[in-house]
């Protein structure tokens, strides 16, 4: 029962320590839409393009999956399709966990 406890403990910190992190801004940038650019405003650029590019990942993955779910379904008992979908599916998900770990 122990190991199940610690594990659980464990999943729970990893999840909810980053929506902590989340809570607060990159960069506190101050001033009105117009200033001069500085270091924050790049900061703040390359923030938002590693959001959007996680976005558009997220849902190439989840076409994947489904492709992958596609081509199991559709396997009609061939095992080297089936295979290799569940080869497919296996790598989009360890593929979007390092992107999201990254």
């Amino acid at each position: 029962m122990k190991p199940k406890l610690w594990l659980s403990l464990l999943a729970l910190v990893v999840v909810a320590v980053p929506i902590i992190a989340l809570a607060q801004g990159l960069v506190p940038c101050t001033g009105a839409i117009g200033d001069e650019c500085q270091l924050c405003r790049l900061v703040q650029l390359i923030d938002n393009v590693v959001t959007w590019l996680i976005g558009l990942l997220s849902i190439i993955a989840a076409i994947m999956i489904a492709y992958g779910g596609y081509l199991l379904v559709t396997s009609a008992g061939n095992t080297g399709q089936k295979e290799q979908a569940k080869k497919l599916v296996t790598n989009v998900i360890i593929g979007f966990v390092i992107v999201l770990a990254a």
